[in-house]
């Protein structure tokens, strides 16, 4: 049950693409087996990569560049 209050915290604090993650990488024993230091670097990055995409998606579209085409 554990596992589940942290993923809801972690939903709570708006850290979304780290909850996803958490939940790959416990389907995922060969991501167990990493140590926890690397395993954290891991969702760190993702969660990192996941709001630069999304700030870019929201530049883009409050930029409303025209297509020529």
């Amino acid at each position: 049950m554990l596992i589940q209050q942290t993923l809801s915290q972690l939903r709570a604090l708006r850290l979304n693409a780290m909850a996803d993650a958490v939940e790959h990488q416990r389907d995922r024993p060969a991501l167990q087996e990493l140590p926890f230091e690397d395993r954290l670097a891991m969702l760190v990055e993702i969660e990192s990569q996941a709001r630069e995409t999304r700030r870019i998606n929201r530049l883009l579209k409050t930029a409303r560049l025209k297509v020529n085409g």
